[in-house]
C-alpha cells in the first residue's frame, strides 16, 4: 500500500487487488489463505494465529500451466526477479538507463532517490542511493529536473 506524508487528493482504491482475492476464495475456497506446505511456510514467513499455516501480506502466488511459484510475506527484490524471471524466461529485460532522465521519462509522475537507485542498478547487485541522488542532483543542475523534498527522501519529475 503506498504511504505517502501529505493527504491524497483523491482516495485511492485496492479493488483489483480485492477482487482477484475474491476470486480466489469463490474458485477454489480456502485457497487465498492456505498455506499449509508451501514454500513460504517452510520459510517461515506464514502464521498461524487463526488455524493452519496461512500466508501473510504481502504474499504472492503465482499459477500458470501447472507451475505454482509463491513469495511467501515481506521478501527482497531478488526473491520476486526470480519468480518473474521463472514465468516468462523469455521476456525482454529493459536494461539501466544511459542517462537518469530516461526516467523521468518512463515515470512522468515522478520516481523517489531510492526508485532510481534501484532502476540504475545491473542486475542483483546492490542499489546505492547515494549515487542515484547524485546523478539526479546532475539532472537538476542541468535544469532537466526538478526535485521535491518528501520526508527524508525527494521526488524526482522531469522539468518539462
Amino acid at each position: 500500500m503506498p504511504i505517502a506524508p501529505e493527504p491524497r487528493a483523491r482516495v485511492v482504491g485496492t479493488g483489483r487487488a480485492c477482487r482477484a482475492v475474491v476470486v480466489a476464495r469463490l474458485q477454489s475456497p480456502g485457497s487465498e489463505w492456505d498455506a499449509v506446505g508451501s514454500p513460504a511456510e517452510l520459510q517461515g514467513k506464514t502464521a498461524t494465529t487463526d488455524g493452519p499455516a496461512r500466508f501473510t501480506a504481502p504474499s504472492v502466488v503465482f499459477e500458470h500451466t501447472g507451475r505454482r511459484l509463491v513469495a511467501g510475506g515481506w521478501q527482497t527484490i531478488e526473491a520476486y526477479d526470480v519468480l518473474v524471471a521463472h514465468l516468462i524466461p523469455d521476456g525482454d529485460r529493459r536494461g539501466v538507463p544511459d542517462d537518469p532522465l530516461e526516467l523521468l521519462e518512463r515515470f512522468p509522475g515522478g520516481v523517489t532517490t531510492q526508485e532510481v537507485a534501484h532502476l540504475l542498478t545491473r542486475g542483483n547487485d546492490a542499489s546505492d542511493r547515494t549515487d542515484a541522488e547524485a546523478a539526479m542532483l546532475g539532472l537538476v543542475a542541468r535544469g532537466a529536473a526538478v526535485r521535491t523534498q518528501v520526508g527524508d527522501d525527494a521526488l524526482w519529475r522531469s522539468a518539462s
